[in-house]
């Protein structure tokens, strides 16, 4: 895949570069990824400001403590890896693996509208955060509200391509 020719290529952040590792062209990634080694299984990855998918494609890499180290394509020396500290390591969206129904990347969700059971509009999904017991909407509107994303229970449909979630919640003013 060329980039330059496909200048409205979306993509997500998968990692940084932060710092090199050896004298043979290794460089230290922070993983965004989960679990961090996840970002292992994207080949299709590219370094940010490269022009082809070949350029800074990971060749191999293993997990080291809380990051990850790699061979980037093209990266044989310690100056090379030198000149990629800082910058990201991206992920063409349409190379994510595709999810069950009722599974959503929190891109996906993130600007849609939540309405209530009620037609109720409730404001637009701003962020998502994580809690360990479930993942929680941060609804922007009037008021901001947090929402559990709870498929079923506080979450009774997701519709992409309307933009709306609509949940069960009561919200009083």
């Amino acid at each position: 895949m060329d980039l330059q020719s496909d200048k409205n290529q979306e993509t997500i952040i998968l990692g940084r570069v932060s710092g090199h590792y050896g004298v043979k062209g290794w460089v230290k990634i922070f993983s965004y990824t989960k679990p961090i080694e996840g970002i292992l299984s994207y080949s299709e990855c590219y370094i940010e400001g490269l022009n082809t998918l070949k350029s800074g494609r990971i060749l191999e890499g293993r997990k080291q403590g809380k990051l990850i180290i790699v061979k980037l394509s093209g990266v044989n020396d310690r100056d090379t890896a030198e000149d990629y500290i800082g910058l990201n390591l991206l992920l063409p969206t349409d190379c994510l693996p595709k999810l069950d129904d009722g599974h959503y990347y929190w891109r996906e969700l993130e600007g849609l509208r939540v309405v209530d059971i009620q037609s109720k509009e409730l404001g637009v999904v701003g962020k998502l955060l994580e809690t360990g017991a479930n993942d929680v909407m941060v609804i922007q509107g009037d008021n901001q509200i947090l929402i559990p994303f709870v498929m079923h229970e506080v979450v009774k449909e997701v519709d992409l391509n309307k933009g709306k979630i609509i949940v069960d919640w009561e919200w009083v003013d």
